[in-house]
Formats: C-alpha cells, sequence, structure tokens
C-alpha cells in the first residue's frame, strides 16, 4: 500500500481494507491496484473521501469496486501478485496512480475504486507546477496510443485545450479564494468522526 503523508486513517480503516481486498480477490482474482478514487473508463469521478484543500466530501459512499481508468495516488493498493510496476521513468511524482493502471492494462489486468474513505488532509491546488507538466508530457508520449484517457486532475489528450483550460481555472480560482482558503484540520480523527467516516469503515467488514 502507497499513501500521501497528509493522510488520515480512520479508526478500523485497515481491517476494512482487508476486507474490500478479499471482496476484490472472489470478484476479480487477477486484479492489479486499487485505489480510494479515480475515474471510470466512462469519465466519471467515483470516490469516498474529505479533502481539506477543498473544503468537502469529494463523492460518496457505492456498494461494489468500480472499474477504474485511472487513480488518485492519495491511496494505491498494489496487489503484489499482479507483479505491476511503477515506471521509474516518469518523471515527479505526478500522475503514477495513472500510469500503473494502464501498465495494469497492456498486461491484461483490471484495477478497481474501492469506498473506504479517508480524510486527505492537504493544502488547495492552486496551480499545475512544472513537476506536473513535465509528468504530463512524458504520459501524453507513452501511452499515446491511448489517448485521450481520463485523470481526476485532467484528461491526457494531444489537444493542449482541456490542460489549458485547467490550468486557467486553477489561476482564477486561486486570485478570487487565496483569502479564504480552507485550512488543514490539527484533529482529523474529530473530522472522520463527524463524517461517519469510522463507521463506514466498519461498516465495510
Amino acid at each position: 500500500m502507497f499513501a500521501h503523508q497528509d493522510v488520515y486513517f480512520p479508526e478500523g480503516w485497515f481491517m476494512a481494507l482487508r476486507a474490500a481486498c478479499e471482496r476484490l480477490n472472489s470478484i476479480d482474482p487477477s486484479w492489479a491496484v486499487a485505489g480510494i478514487c479515480g475515474m471510470t473508463p466512462d469519465g466519471e469521478f467515483v470516490g469516498h473521501l474529505w479533502d481539506s484543500g477543498l473544503g468537502t466530501v469529494c463523492g460518496g459512499r457505492f456498494d461494489r469496486p468500480r472499474l477504474a481508468a485511472s487513480l488518485d495516488e492519495v491511496v494505491l493498493i498494489v496487489r503484489r501478485a499482479a507483479g505491476t510496476l511503477f515506471d521509474p521513468s516518469l518523471p515527479s511524482f505526478h500522475l503514477y496512480g495513472t500510469d500503473i493502471v494502464l501498465e495494469a492494462k497492456r498486461a491484461g489486468m483490471k484495477s478497481y475504486v474501492i469506498d473506504l474513505p479517508i480524510i486527505h488532509n492537504s493544502k488547495a491546488t492552486l496551480r499545475l507546477d512544472p513537476s506536473y507538466l513535465a509528468a504530463y508530457r512524458f504520459m501524453i508520449r507513452k501511452w499515446r496510443a491511448h489517448l485521450p484517457w481520463p485523470t481526476v486532475i485532467v484528461q491526457l489528450s494531444r489537444n493542449p485545450l482541456p490542460l489549458l483550460l485547467r490550468r486557467f481555472r486553477l489561476r482564477y480560482r486561486a486570485m478570487l479564494s487565496a483569502p479564504t482558503l480552507n485550512p488543514k484540520f490539527e484533529c482529523p480523527e474529530a473530522k472522520a468522526r463527524e463524517l461517519g467516516f469510522a463507521q463506514a469503515s466498519e461498516d465495510a467488514i
């Protein structure tokens, strides 16, 4: 399992993860990667988490694991037996969730989003920095035969318009929202209890 450093896992989360992996094994014994939020092949966002940077719950509850075309890197579970590896030539630390899902797809395996809510105690994203752009260009070159391809941030496409629009929206948001950005929580466990995330973990077991 791989997770960002600013993730809080509600009480009971890891027991629920074990149950979710067992369920995935019964549905698809050859699954490769799972995450807690991502995009379906149809371009629909699926997930269930609180994001402090956005100041809201992203997504909502869902029952069965959903097929993923890409996964957010906030939490990734890689099934060791699948043998799927991260690409060390991918620059920076962006888009590796999408890359490993595509690597699994190329090897004939599927990836999934599972409903295991967490608190992502993050800062607001106000721009796509040069490291993101480097990763984006790398992915365009590597997976050009699969484009366009959905990701949580912006669609991978040879057409520069989606990326330009996303950067413009973030810049506009930064100008309007900078004085009122949502702060991180000093006590994320209290927010998890408020949102019922601990109970959601228990229900998943």
